[in-house]
């Protein structure tokens, strides 16, 4: 929740008919209706004292409180790219003074300062007298709507020569939705047919700054390693065993933009193209002379772990690879392509 902690001075509310306006158009760009935004300044004039400017620059200040990975999101730009092999690129950020100037369309006069605490969470803004009531208003309207992050994941197996045609198609864009949507074309027309077919479909909801997780499989019991039992004699070794899901998992960390539109996303994701072979092998151990045959799985999976930058409505692909231990996959010369498909709705809190 976003609320005033303290004004300093006392501003009048003397808010112009183009302030009015600027309220009601930046209530309905926070989903709210107009006549709500009227009754809500009616209510913010009655529980509020009245302000008075500074008297030697004109300016008033008011401190606002606002949690700081709500503040980070605010300040967030969009990314440049969206490699998902690539290493984490560091994101670029606004100064808070920037963020007011863009957000509020309201640039800082002289005199005028823009401080954000972060060890107290407070946002302390010094600026014309009419201007911060706009500021308030839509800073709590910002509050009153907690961002909810929709995250569904496709991965199709396809014929390699249509996956690398969608692959130099996406690389000319930003938003892939027009090869997501050829291909779901392409599902359609082609219904039954043993080299095209969708093999997982996650979809995960999240709001901003969360973390979730969703699996689809099977968990599987596997041999980790072998530990000393140091406390017998002779020495001991002791089987470890661990557990993982054969299928597909995908994790997923959101931040909404202070836009409501741009959303960055940290990215966790495994598929498994095969089933596990499990062999026998010999497994050295530490302090011991013999090697022991040990039964081991071996996992045929696909890792990922990324961030990326998108806007809501936006799809993007991750990746392509060879599935792995699949051999009827290879003697038709499938592909394994991925899709990440993000919306954005609005859950009120109010």
């Amino acid at each position: 929740m976003i609320k005033v902690v303290a004004i300093s001075g006392r501003l009048r509310w003397n808010i112009s008919l183009a302030a009015l306006f600027g309220l009601l158009l930046a209530s309905s760009c926070s989903r709210i209706a107009p006549e709500d935004a009227v009754r809500d300044l009616k209510s913010q004039r009655e529980s509020q004292s009245l302000w008075e400017e500074d008297p030697q620059t004109g300016l008033a200040t008011a401190t606002f409180h606002i949690p700081g990975a709500r503040f980070d999101s605010y300040l967030c730009q969009p990314g440049s790219g969206s490699d998902p092999f690539a290493e984490p690129a560091s994101k670029e950020q606004m100064t808070p003074t920037q963020w007011v100037e863009s957000r509020f369309g309201a640039p800082i006069p002289e005199g005028g300062t823009v401080r954000y605490d972060r060890e107290r969470e407070l946002l302390t803004i010094t600026h014309e007298k009419t201007v911060l009531p706009l500021i308030q208003f839509i800073l709590q309207s910002d509050a009153g709507n907690v961002d909810v992050v929709n995250c569904r994941l496709e991965i199709f197996q396809v014929p390699a020569l249509l996956v690398l045609r969608l692959e130099e198609s996406a690389a000319e864009g930003f938003d892939h939705r027009p090869e997501w949507e050829k291909l779901r074309e392409l599902m359609r027309k082609n219904r039954g047919r043993e080299d095209f077919r969708m093999v997982s479909a996650l979809t995960i909801v999240s709001r901003s700054g969360g973390r979730a997780r969703i699996a689809s499989g099977e968990e599987v019991e596997f041999f980790e390693k072998y530990e000393l039992e140091e406390t017998k004699e002779p020495l001991t070794p002791v089987a470890k065993f661990a557990r993982r899901t054969v299928g597909t998992s995908l994790e997923v960390e959101p931040y909404v933009g202070g836009d409501h539109r741009t959303i960055d996303i940290g990215l966790e994701m495994e598929h498994h193209t095969a089933d596990p072979v499990e062999t026998l092998e010999s497994v050295r151990v530490r302090g011991l002379r013999d090697s022991i045959p040990t039964p081991v799985k071996r996992f045929s999976a696909v890792s990922l772990n990324t961030q990326l930058t998108v806007s809501a409505g936006q799809a993007t692909l991750l990746g392509s690879w060879w599935p792995r231990g699949d051999v009827e996959a290879e003697r038709l010369n499938l592909r394994q392509i991925a899709f990440l498909i993000v919306d954005l709705q609005s859950e009120v809190t109010r």
